[in-house]
């Protein structure tokens, strides 16, 4: 959370380690505020790793995915966790992909704890999960 505060007014990014460990990396984009863009090559020795999610923040807008979030999720291969800071307590959204598109598996209001639509990673994975619903849960 502290990493995504700390580049208000831009967008952070990044990835998460399968310990939970955050890796920031450089946003380049040229519209730093409204989406976020990584060098392929800080990119590419995450591309597809097992455990790894992408993680990147939305300061004024909801915790959903845009067209380019979904683009760069099914290019980099990786789950997405989108926070966001828009409103005094953040909301923090999971999603995987599926030959459907995009799935949410967990969402989460800090600093309480999982909020009433939450799934599991696990459920995702055993087919249990729930298409991405378009208004934040909460």
């Amino acid at each position: 959370m502290s990493l995504s505060r700390a580049a208000l007014p831009s967008e952070a990014c990044g990835f998460i380690n399968p310990t939970g460990d955050v890796i920031a990396l450089p946003n380049i984009s040229d519209r730093p505020t409204d989406t976020f863009e990584m060098r392929w090559s800080d990119v590419s020795p995450f591309h597809g790793a097992y455990g790894y999610a992408l993680w990147h923040s939305h300061p004024r807008t909801r915790a959903a995915l845009s067209l380019d979030d979904q683009q760069a999720m099914h290019l980099i291969q990786l789950p997405m966790i989108v926070v966001s800071l828009m409103s005094e307590l953040p909301i923090i959204r999971c999603f995987t992909w599926s030959a459907r598109g995009p799935i949410e598996v967990c969402s989460y209001r800090v600093p309480d704890s999982p909020l009433q639509k939450s799934h599991s990673v696990v459920e995702a994975l055993q087919g249990t999960d729930r298409s991405v619903n378009e208004e934040d849960p909460g």
